[in-house]
């Protein structure tokens, strides 16, 4: 029985490798050198995946993704232990530079507490809201430009 086409969340970890916004943020040839703020957008990014290995320890995925993380240069050795004293904020602000164009999202990642499914359970939904106008503008101009043509 394939069971990959009765759980998207089977079909999902059946794909190797595993690219995450995770790893592109910390990795230095990918969005860590446009991230402006990296020092609190990384250390927002690791500390809840770190709060999530801690409320999930027999997860195996989140705790390979940990580990990757982990073992990247880019972290900083001050953030590699979760400060439990601090709260996490519910929200993240991301700037990013490349080139001219500088952009600002308002991030925020939802996720179901006590599920009546398995699916819903392991279910993130990071939502990035744009947090000025040069942005709000870049975004409607790339929605515009991908448009298909009728």
């Amino acid at each position: 029985m394939d069971l990959s086409r009765r759980s998207p969340a089977i079909a999902c970890r059946a794909i190797k490798p595993r690219i995450t916004l995770a790893l592109i943020t910390f990795d230095l040839k990918a969005a860590r050198p446009a991230l402006v703020n990296f020092d609190e957008v990384g250390r927002a990014l690791l500390w809840r995946i770190q709060r999530e290995v801690f409320a999930n320890p027999n997860d195996a995925a989140l705790r390979q993704l940990l580990d990757q993380v982990l073992a990247m240069s880019s972290v900083s050795d001050d953030w590699r232990e979760v400060d439990l004293s601090i709260r996490p904020s519910p929200a993240v602000v991301v700037h990013l530079s490349a080139g001219k164009q500088n952009s600002r999202f308002l991030t925020t990642v939802t996720a179901f507490h006590a599920p009546r499914s398995v699916w819903l359970d392991e279910l993130r939904i990071e939502t990035w809201f744009p947090c000025d106008t040069e942005t709000s503008v870049a975004c409607h101009e790339m929605a515009v430009a991908s448009e298909p043509e009728k």
